[in-house]
């Protein structure tokens, strides 16, 4: 049975109007709001969405399954395999952003018993070992994260929001957790947050009171 749980929405050719991913990575072209299939390889996968990772102002593809992101390179509307070296894990997210501000898009990847960095030198993606909550536990898993400078110092931090299991789930051994990490000169440091942990949903970032 394939499953999924996004939609996302991008102009992968240029014309001018949105064209649509599934979650199963099934791409439908857009032509004057019919949208048609043009890929009848669904995947087994959690979600996909669309990235210009590479820079070259045409949307890229990632499909996060149950072990991996890989990343499909955009070329002239057709897409290729160009990595598969990014962990991934069910009950998870991914995001972009460019955390060490050197112009180029990273990726923070979660999900069970994951919580990982990645750092994008010229389109390959390597760990960075960040000293992230889900990764010294073995029974933890991530429903958000996110990439957000929340302290407006002009780098990127990160917000996780998700569980770990201490004891049996049948007993109710579940600990439900809101983390956030503090970006210094690249390296991530947890904060104390002013509000209670949450359970496997999302946190959402913005200036309410416009100060």
């Amino acid at each position: 049975m394939l499953s999924g749980l996004s939609i996302e929405w991008g102009d992968y050719d240029n014309d001018g109007d949105l064209d649509l991913l599934s979650a199963q990575a099934i791409i439908y072209n857009n032509t004057n709001g019919k949208l048609t299939a043009i890929s009848e390889d669904p995947k087994s996968c959690y979600f996909s969405t669309w990235v210009d990772y590479d820079r070259d102002n045409d949307l890229d593809m990632v499909i996060l399954d149950y072990d991996s992101a890989d990343i499909y390179q955009n070329n002239s509307g057709s897409f290729s395999l160009v990595d598969d070296s990014i962990d991934a894990a069910k009950y998870g997210s991914i995001s972009w952003g460019d955390y060490d501000n050197d112009g180029d898009l990273d990726v923070l990847v979660s999900g069970e018993c994951l919580h990982k960095i990645y750092r994008n030198d010229n389109g390959l993606f390597n760990d960075i070992n960040a000293s992230l909550y889900a990764e010294s536990s073995l029974e933890s898993w991530s429903s958000n994260s996110k990439f957000i400078d929340y302290d407006n110092d002009g780098d990127l931090d990160t917000s996780w929001v998700g569980g770990s299991v201490g004891m049996p789930l049948f007993l109710g051994g579940v600990d439900y957790t809101t983390k956030i990490y503090q970006n210094h000169n690249s390296l991530f440091t947890e904060i104390n947050k002013p509000f209670d942990d949450s359970n496997s949903g999302h946190l959402s970032w913005g200036d309410f009171d416009n100060d």
